[in-house]
């Protein structure tokens, strides 16, 4: 979470995506304004309600995004990889502290755009 220093949280939208709800909002419902289930929900037109539950919809979302802050996920790195997002902010310690000695989250940057924190 130190990467929001590094974003103006004045003149942003903060949207959580997560897939546990209950969780995020016991440990991080301080930092975010709305989370994605809830956008999905308000907008998203009746016909398409049957995609509400559908990572692939989280995914997409994703890719508007003009900054993401990536979990130690493959499904966060992949929505970078296809984003035109400015900046990405990827976790530096991706496994736990057992995890394989000679592995870097450096390997996933494709260019600039991605800081590891």
């Amino acid at each position: 979470l130190d990467c929001l220093s590094n974003i103006d949280l004045n003149n942003s939208t903060v949207i959580l995506f997560t897939d546990d709800e209950n969780y995020a909002y016991l440990n991080y419902n301080n930092l975010y304004n709305i989370n994605i289930k809830d956008i999905i929900k308000e907008n998203i037109e009746s016909e398409y309600k049957y995609l509400s539950n559908h990572p692939e919809l989280s995914f997409f979302l994703m890719l508007l995004c003009d900054i993401l802050i990536c979990a130690n996920s493959t499904f966060s790195i992949w929505a970078s990889y296809f984003s035109s997002s400015n900046e990405i902010y990827i976790p530096k310690l991706w496994f736990v502290p057992k995890g394989p000695d000679n592995f870097t989250t450096e390997e996933f940057k494709l260019d600039n755009r991605y800081n590891i924190i």
